[in-house]
């Protein structure tokens, strides 16, 4: 799934708008923006962090970095491709 796009542009967008053509994934996008995400994007987090030439975080940054990402999904929204 998308994930890693609202993860990389979360300081550049106030609202984004993410799409599949699969159900499951468009499930699995749900999940995330709902919170209720057993997955750990922690690792796609730190390597988004070093290409933008970021420091190592700490959980509770890589949480805020999720969760920025996540409020701009919610006022854009999940669409079906």
């Amino acid at each position: 799934p998308t994930v890693y796009s609202a993860l990389c542009f979360r300081e550049v967008a106030k609202s984004i708008y993410l799409s599949d053509f699969l159900e499951k994934n468009l499930d699995v996008l749900r999940k995330w923006r709902n919170d209720d995400s057993t997955y750990d994007w922690k690792p796609t987090i730190r390597v988004i962090k070093r290409t933008e030439g970021g420091s190592v975080l700490t959980d509770n940054e890589m949480s805020d970095v999720e969760a920025k990402a996540r409020a701009a999904v919610k006022r854009g929204g999940i669409l079906y491709a």
